[in-house]
């Protein structure tokens, strides 16, 4: 029914109706508006916040985490080719040493115990090769597993009694006249292989360090430590050093004064060599003429130059502290010698025997 032919009244009801379904709609599309408002801002936040949240507004954004990308990985340690075996030696510890460090740090190249036995093989020459290459052609059992392979290996060319050799080493182990640190870098490798217990190493470390050393450190406490006890002795040892070195000094830095004053002496006074510390003080003095005479020209015995070698003496005068080269001593004979000789001459010319 159209409306303008229906009745005033429902007309006017019509109208009613109408305008609230206008309102309920506004109201409808206001609510949507701002659902839609809120759901923006809470997206700004979301864009601005840098920790990413799993979901914030089902249905809106998916947030994806960043692939993975794969390790590269890293490249080979460069090593040095292990030196040729041949077995001659009887010792094959070094050369399975050298073999082992490539199989570790280069583990990528060795995949399976076959291509690692075949890297021992490569390098075997002589009989430890002829020997390898007969049990790989033949398919023997030992070529499958690298312990299988390298037990008997090392029962064929592992002759060498390493515990054995080690300890009668050292036994016979002493500093001598080298430096502590190496003494003690020697007896370290030998300990690794005798199986000796920190006691006796502590022991035989005391026993073969030299009389200089050992005296200084008579005066301290031992520690109970292999590795204190060592670091120890190379401080005495590099002080000994040390004062070794200034008394030497001293001694060059002393000789010219003392070079001078002999040539400066005035006529009739004398100015001899210092006795050696070899003398006898019970033997009676030689006179001058004879002292200056022997100073430089006796040529030593072999065994008392053997002596002085093993006393750190020195071969010209017999002295400790300095060497040949560096003998104040020898310095001074030539001084000695032509004040000696201007004063025998002088006194021939002013004797009355003398022919003119």
């Amino acid at each position: 029914m159209n409306l303008s032919e229906s009745h005033p009244a429902e007309q006017e009801k019509q109208l009613v109706v109408d305008h609230r379904g206008l309102h309920g709609f506004a109201a409808q599309c206001e609510a949507a508006i701002n659902a839609v408002g809120e759901q923006m801002q809470q997206l700004s936040v979301h864009l601005a916040t840098p920790v990413a949240t799993a979901s914030l507004m089902p249905g809106i954004i998916t947030m994806r985490a960043p692939a993975v990308l794969p390790a590269q990985a890293a490249p080979p340690v460069p090593l040095a080719h292990p030196e040729k075996f041949s077995g001659d030696s009887g010792d094959c510890r070094a050369f399975l040493t050298q073999c082992d460090l490539h199989f570790e740090l280069q583990s990528a190249m060795f995949p399976s115990d076959r291509s690692k036995i075949a890297y021992l093989i490569s390098h075997l020459t002589g009989r430890a090769a002829a020997w390898a290459r007969a049990e790989w052609c033949h398919k023997s059992t030992v070529c499958t597993s690298l312990p299988a392979f390298i037990k008997a290996f090392s029962q064929m060319f592992q002759r060498v009694s390493t515990r054995r050799e080690a300890g009668n080493a050292l036994m016979n182990l002493c500093q001598g006249r080298r430096r502590v640190v190496d003494y003690a870098v020697e007896l370290k490798i030998l300990a690794l292989k005798s199986g000796w217990n920190s006691e006796a190493l502590i022991d035989k470390f005391q026993h073969g360090l030299s009389d200089a050393v050992k005296d200084r450190l008579f005066l301290l406490d031992i520690p109970d430590n292999l590795d204190d006890l060592i670091a120890l002795a190379i401080k005495i040892d590099n002080r000994l050093l040390e004062r070794e070195r200034e008394r030497v000094l001293n001694k060059t830095s002393s000789r010219p004064t003392e070079h001078r004053r002999c040539h400066t002496a005035p006529t009739g006074s004398w100015c001899f060599p210092p006795r050696s510390f070899d003398a006898d003080p019970d033997t009676p003095s030689s006179t001058p003429s004879e002292k200056l005479g022997e100073v430089g020209r006796a040529r030593l015995s072999p065994e008392e130059r053997e002596r002085r070698f093993r006393q750190q003496r020195c071969l010209y005068c017999g002295q400790h502290g300095h060497l040949l080269a560096s003998c104040p001593v020898k310095g001074q004979t030539r001084g000695w010698m032509c004040m000696w000789q201007g004063v025998s001459l002088g006194k021939m010319n002013s004797s009355p025997h003398h022919v003119q």
